[in-house]
């Protein structure tokens, strides 16, 4: 199938698969972090409230 292309269509195409694949990658990253960022929020957003309740009782002892 493919030897019947040229070698200069053979090569866009290994190219075009490439950048499709990175495309992708980077799609995935991108997904992956934005879950992460989101569940560190919520870990910060939890632990602040503790802190902020234990250094109020804090002030008042």
């Amino acid at each position: 199938m493919f030897n019947n292309l040229r070698i200069s269509a053979r090569l866009r195409l290994a190219f075009g698969i490439l950048l499709l694949m990175l495309v992708v990658e980077a799609g995935f990253a991108l997904r992956q972090l934005r879950t992460l960022n989101e569940r560190i929020e919520s870990i910060v957003d939890s632990g602040s409230v503790m802190v902020n309740t234990a250094q109020d009782m804090s002030r008042e002892v």
